[in-house]
């Protein structure tokens, strides 16, 4: 969704971007016992990458395995998105303190009611109250949600 001022329009919602990488998140991606998500993060521009794990090849695991001081980001190819820094856009005035965060969220993406349309509905109840209702009656059917990580490797450039 294009957008003037990602900050201000659409509800805050900030820029959008669309994963085209298949099996990158849900039950395609459990099933193919995940991936590995990179970032590249500068003053200039923040790029993301994502590697579905039955695609993962040798020279992305050379490029992972690397000493923290010689990774070579050039070789993982076309990023999955890409924030351009640039006129109104001073990435390190907007981007900082970043912080690495696993979350589960029920009934919307930001916990609440962002999107209320995705939750099953319940008779004569509001869509977000129908989900928590149904989230909150039915526990068995989230006894296999878990997150499980391999490692987080964080790299900072040369200074």
């Amino acid at each position: 969704m294009p957008a003037g001022n990602c900050a201000e329009e659409y509800s805050s919602s900030g820029c959008r971007a669309q994963a085209t990488t298949p099996k990158n998140y849900g039950d395609a991606f459990n099933a193919n016992g995940g991936g590995i998500y990179a970032m590249q993060w500068t003053s200039s521009f923040i790029k993301l990458w994502f590697f579905p794990r039955d695609e993962v090849d040798q020279k992305i695991q050379d490029v992972i395995g690397m000493d923290p001081d010689s990774v070579d980001v050039s070789a993982f190819g076309l990023p999955e998105t890409t924030f351009a820094g640039g006129r109104g856009c001073d990435v390190d005035e907007h981007f900082k303190e970043h912080r690495i965060i696993f979350d589960t969220t029920f009934c919307g993406d930001w916990g609440g009611n962002s999107w209320p349309s995705r939750c099953p509905s319940v008779a004569g109840k509001k869509r977000k109250e129908s989900c928590e209702i149904y989230v909150g009656a039915h526990p068995e059917k989230y006894k296999e949600t878990y997150w499980e990580i391999n490692s987080i490797m964080v790299f900072k450039e040369g200074t």
